[in-house]
């Protein structure tokens, strides 16, 4: 099991949504992360919702994950301002881990 380590003196919330709407409705200017899959359903990809929190959320650091290992896509979502792009295999989510203390640290 992974566990995550830097638990202490942070204060935090976690929020999932299964549909687009519902998470740009829900959306709060002080979003620190967000993780989103690359294809989100009705036509819609996580470039199209990159934009809608950048709008919201200034300082939010964007983790986009996706099956396709497509080096255009991942450039582009990288270009847009994506901070990561992970590909989901085994090793994704120790990575999403990973990166999650370094944006928590302020090495991200």
């Amino acid at each position: 099991a992974t566990k995550l380590k830097v638990t202490n003196n942070y204060d935090y919330e976690i929020h999932s949504y299964t549909s687009v709407k519902d998470c740009l409705r829900n959306l709060k200017r002080d979003v620190n992360i967000a993780f989103l899959d690359y294809y989100l359903g009705d036509g819609m990809t996580a470039m199209d919702v990159m934009d809608a929190i950048k709008d919201k959320c200034d300082d939010c650091k964007v983790v986009v994950f996706s099956r396709t290992e497509n080096e255009f896509i991942t450039k582009q979502i990288l270009a847009n301002g994506a901070l990561e792009f992970l590909v989901k295999d085994k090793n994704a989510f120790l990575q999403s881990g990973h990166i999650l203390e370094d944006i928590l640290r302020g090495k991200a």
